[in-house]
């Protein structure tokens, strides 16, 4: 009996699942690929979005740091590119 309504309850039906959820494929990126991908897609996702430059500087400078060597110089042409604008001149 239902409840709510006092009627008789009805039979549920199974749930659906998709297949792709059982069977997925495989990763065409290796496991130690896959977080370069990421680091990389997130410093030019920054890029791309036009964030102010000092919001953007703490996470450029930890991945000039990287030791994943693609990772780094990304961040440091990044630092170059978007930094040679605001620093404020050199001198005495």
């Amino acid at each position: 009996m239902c409840h709510v309504s006092g009627r008789p309850a009805r039979a549920r039906k199974p749930a659906r699942v998709c297949s792709h959820l059982l069977n997925p494929k495989p990763n065409p990126i290796a496991p130690g690929e896959e977080l370069q991908a990421r680091k990389l897609g997130l410093l030019n996702f920054t890029a791309a979005a036009g964030l102010a430059p000092a919001d953007c500087l703490p996470l450029y400078l930890a991945a000039a740091a990287d030791p994943t060597e693609p990772v780094a110089r990304r961040a440091e042409e990044l630092l170059r590119k978007r930094y040679a604008r605001t620093a404020p001149p050199r001198g005495g």
